[in-house]
């Protein structure tokens, strides 16, 4: 008997108590809908909640794939909402790449779509191969960090040459995938320039002249498929060894 009323006693609070759990688990489910569907929907007006329930259930961030739509919208560029998602999937970063086609849109540069997702995808810098692109860049030759700051050339009669190059580059878009890689172009262009030092008579010449040796150097090491077009190659530093 006790038992019994003690049961029917405890009942409504238990119904209580399970309906206060049931609607707790609805507003945070509700709002965990409806917060990033309002924040995404200042950077893209077109997406939807169902895009944003979608994409939560991918665990993917709806508010970052908005505003990457916005951005690339805003330009001009028409990337749906499922190529960012699928390019995010795969290991891309979709702002990042959405900065390198705006930039490269706005210098009239040829960057499709399809191209800056491979490029990213395959591990490149997208932004940085399309600032290189729009301003060419200097290489200094050793590297600054180099253990060996110069290079020492022997010239035809047994003096040596020690120096620094520089050569600028511009990476090319269409041969970045596939190309020759800019590291190789610039080892072929150096290699160039210390042939051409070593064919000098003496060390002295190389000195006071040193542009003479390099100047035809950029044109004589062109490589088919280059990833980047050398502009020019220069002795930064030049002394008999």
């Amino acid at each position: 008997m006790c038992a019994t009323i003690a049961q029917t006693t405890s009942s409504p609070v238990l119904v209580i108590a399970t309906l206060i759990v049931a609607m707790a688990t609805l507003g945070m489910t509700i709002a965990s809908l409806w917060v990033p569907w309002f924040r995404a929907r200042k950077h893209d007006p077109t997406i939807s909640l169902r895009d944003v329930t979608a994409m939560k259930w991918r665990r993917v961030d709806p508010v970052m794939i908005a505003e990457a739509r916005g951005m690339l919208a805003n330009a001009g560029i028409d990337v749906s909402l499922a190529q960012l998602e699928t390019q995010h999937l795969a290991g891309g970063k979709p702002l990042s790449l959405a900065r390198a086609l705006v930039k490269a849109r706005s210098a009239r540069l040829d960057l499709t779509w399809s191209l800056a997702m491979i490029m990213q995808l395959a591990g490149r810098d997208v932004e940085s191969i399309v600032a290189s692109t729009i301003s060419p860049r200097d290489i200094e030759i050793p590297d600054a960090k180099s253990s060996q700051p110069r290079i020492e050339v022997p010239t035809r009669d047994g003096s040596k040459v020690r120096c620094r190059f520089k050569v600028r580059v511009r990476t090319v878009l269409d041969n970045v995938i596939g190309g020759v890689a800019e590291p190789e172009v610039v080892r072929v262009v150096v290699d160039q320039a210390i042939l051409a030092i070593a064919d000098a008579p003496r060390a002295r010449d190389v000195v006071d002249n040193p542009a003479k040796f390099v100047e035809s150097v950029a044109k004589c090491a062109a490589l088919d498929r280059a990833a980047c077009e050398v502009l020019g190659v220069w002795l930064t530093s030049v002394a008999e060894a």
